[in-house]
C-alpha cells in the first residue's frame, strides 16, 4: 500500500507558545474557539495536531468550526488556509473525494504561493488515491513552479509522491534516483514519517532493480523509526521491500520471518484505517456522509484483502518447500499463539493510557456509566473524584513536555498505589484524572481524596536543571445523594467544584454538591489542605 504522506501539521510557521495556546483551547470546547480568541493560523496548525496524536474526533470537530468560522468571515484567504487544512485532514482520514474539493477551491481563490503549494500537493495525493483520477508526468511537470516558492517540507512530499508515481509507472531507476537526493536532504530534525517513507519507498525502487543487498538496508533504515511513526504504512512497505529482497536472495527462512511481520502490519494498519473511518464519522454525522466514508473503507479493505491474499500465495510456496523439513505443523501452532497473544495486547492498549498505564478515558467512563447504572438500580451510593495537576502548563513550559511526561507518570505511579478491588483511576485527559467510588457517600469519598493530594505532594522529581519539583493538585468530590446516578451530573458538579478548589489557592479538596437543575438550589461545602 502507498503510505499517506506526513502532513506539514503544523510546518513551524506558527510560533511555538500560539500553537500551544490553540491546543489549550481546543482541548476544551473547540465551540468556545473563535477566529478572534487565537490566531486562525494556530487555529489550522492546532488541527493537524490534533491529528498527528490520533485524535481525530476533535480534529474533525475542530475542523468544522474552523471552516464555519472562515465562512462567516468571509475572508478569500483565510478560507484557503481552512481549505488546506481540511485537504490535509481529509486525505489522512483517507476522505480523498472531499479532501480534492477543498484542495481545489483553496487553489482557486488563493494568491499566498505558499499556500498554493501546498494545496497543489493535496491535490496531487488526493488524485493518487483515487483510481478515477490518475495521475500523468504532465501534473508533476506543472506543479514544480508553483513550488518553487512554496514551504521545504511541501516540495520534499510533491518529491516524494512523483517517486511513488515513478513506481506505479515502473520506472525504479527514476524514483530511486529522486529518493536518493531527498535522502541527502533530509536531516535529523526532517519529520520521522517523512524519513521513514522515502527509505522505504527507496528499498521497493532497489528490490524491483534487483538490489536485493541495498534493498535490505534501505529497509531496516526505515524500520529503525518505526517505534517514532504514528502511521503504520511506512514499515508496511518496508517489510514488504524485505520479503521480496529475501526472495531474490534465496533466504527462505528470512522470508517467512518477514511475511509474518509484513501480515502484523496489515492487520495493524486496517485496523488504523477504520479507527480513523469511525472517528470521520462520529464527527461528521448523517446518512450521506457516512455511506460515502464506508464506499472508501470498503475500497481501502478490498486492498488490504488482495495484498493479503497475495501475501498469503506467497507463503504457501514457502510453506511447501518448508513441508520437507516437516515445520508446517509448528509454524501455524506459532501462527495461532501469535494472534492470540497480540488479541490481548491490542485490548490491554485499548484499555489502559500509553503514558501512565491508568485506565483510558473511555475505558473509565464506560466503567463509570455500567457501575451507575447498577447502582441506580439499587439505590446504592456513589461518589466521584474529579482532579488536576496545579499549574501543569508552567511545568511543561518551564522544563519541557518530555518532562512533563515524566511528571504524570510520577503521579501515575502514586496513584496506583491507591487503587483497591473495583475502585481504579481514569486519565481522562491532559492532566486530568478521575476516580469513582461505588459503595461510598461524601465523608469516605472526601478521605480518598486526601489520600489522593496527599500522595501526588509527595512527589519529587528531579528536573534536567536538578531541582526538584512537587507537583499538587486540586480536587473536586460529590456523590449520587445530591448529583444522582448519571455520569454527566456527577461530572459536572465534580467539575464545579474542582474550579472552587482551584479558585481558593489550588491543592486543597472541594465538596460542591450543586443539585441537577429542577432539583433545588445548591449547597456549597469545601474542605482541604492549603
Amino acid at each position: 500500500m502507498a503510505a499517506n504522506l506526513p502532513p506539514p501539521a503544523a510546518a513551524s510557521v506558527v510560533p511555538v507558545p500560539v500553537l500551544l495556546l490553540g491546543l489549550a483551547l481546543l482541548a476544551g470546547d473547540s465551540r468556545a474557539t473563535t477566529a478572534g480568541a487565537v490566531p486562525f493560523e494556530a487555529r489550522a496548525a492546532a488541527v493537524l495536531a490534533l491529528a498527528d496524536r490520533r485524535e481525530f474526533s476533535r480534529a474533525h470537530l475542530a475542523l468544522e468550526h474552523l471552516l464555519d468560522d472562515a465562512d462567516r468571515l468571509g475572508d478569500a484567504a483565510l478560507r484557503a488556509r481552512a481549505g488546506v487544512t481540511a485537504a490535509r485532514l481529509l486525505n489522512r482520514v483517507p476522505q480523498p473525494d472531499a479532501a480534492l474539493l477543498e484542495a481545489s477551491r483553496a487553489l482557486a481563490t488563493s494568491t499566498d504561493p505558499v499556500l498554493r503549494c501546498a494545496a497543489t500537493v493535496e491535490v496531487l495525493e488526493a488524485r493518487r488515491q483515487l483510481a478515477t483520477l490518475p495521475l500523468a508526468e504532465a501534473d508533476f511537470t506543472a506543479a514544480a513552479p508553483v513550488c518553487a516558492a512554496g514551504d521545504a517540507l511541501d516540495r520534499d512530499r510533491l518529491a516524494l509522491l512523483r517517486a511513488q508515481w515513478l513506481l506505479q509507472q515502473r520506472r525504479p531507476a527514476e524514483a530511486l534516483a529522486l529518493l536518493e537526493a531527498m535522502r541527502r536532504r533530509l536531516d535529523a530534525d526532517t519529520a520521522p514519517e517523512l524519513m521513514a517513507t522515502v527509505a522505504a519507498q527507496a528499498a521497493t525502487a532497489l528490490q524491483r532493480l534487483a538490489r536485493p543487498a541495498e534493498a535490505r538496508a534501505r529497509a531496516l533504515e526505515a524500520l529503525v523509526l518505526a517505534p517514532r511513526l504514528s502511521s503504520r504504512e511506512p514499515q508496511l512497505l518496508a517489510n514488504q521491500a524485505l520479503f521480496q529482497a529475501a526472495r531474490q536472495q534465496g533466504n527462505l527462512r528470512a522470508a517467512l520471518a518477514t511475511l509474518r511481520a509484513l501480515r502484523e502490519d496489515q492487520i495493524a494498519l486496517a485496523e488504523e484505517l477504520r479507527a480513523r473511518q469511525r472517528a470521520y464519522l462520529s464527527a461528521r454525522g448523517g446518512l450521506a456522509e457516512r455511506q460515502a466514508a464506508f464506499a472508501t473503507l470498503q475500497k481501502r479493505q478490498r486492498e488490504l484483502r488482495l495484498r493479503a491474499e497475495a501475501a498469503t500465495a506467497s507463503r504457501q510456496v514457502l510453506d511447501r518447500l518448508l513441508t520437507l523439513f516437516g515445520l508446517l505443523l509448528v509454524l501455524a501452532l506459532l501462527a495461532i499463539l501469535h494472534v492470540r497473544q497480540r488479541r490481548e495486547r491490542t485490548l490491554v492498549l485499548l484499555q489502559h493510557d500509553a503514558l501512565t498505564g491508568l485506565w483510558t478515558r473511555k475505558q473509565f467512563l464506560d466503567h463509570a456509566e455500567a457501575r451507575l447504572a447498577e447502582a441506580g438500580r439499587t439505590g446504592t451510593p456513589v461518589a466521584f473524584v474529579l482532579f488536576d495537576l496545579d499549574r501543569f502548563k508552567q511545568i511543561n513550559d518551564r522544563f519541557g513536555h518530555a518532562f512533563g511526561d515524566r511528571v504524570l507518570m510520577a503521579v501515575a505511579e502514586a496513584l496506583r498505589g491507591l487503587e483497591s478491588g473495583g475502585h481504579r483511576f481514569g486519565r481522562l485527559g491532559g492532566e486530568e484524572f478521575a476516580l469513582l467510588l461505588p459503595g461510598t457517600r461524601l465523608e469516605a469519598a472526601l478521605a480518598v481524596a486526601e489520600a489522593c493530594r496527599r500522595a501526588i505532594t509527595g512527589i519529587a522529581v528531579e528536573a534536567p536543571d536538578g531541582e526538584r519539583v512537587q507537583p499538587s493538585a486540586s480536587f473536586g468530590v460529590v456523590d449520587s445523594t445530591v448529583a444522582g446516578h448519571r455520569l454527566r451530573h456527577l461530572l459536572a458538579n465534580a467539575d464545579h467544584a474542582l474550579y472552587r478548589a482551584k479558585a481558593a489557592g489550588r491543592n486543597r479538596i472541594a465538596a460542591t454538591p450543586v443539585a441537577r437543575p429542577g432539583f433545588g438550589a445548591p449547597a456549597d461545602a469545601a474542605g482541604g489542605a492549603a
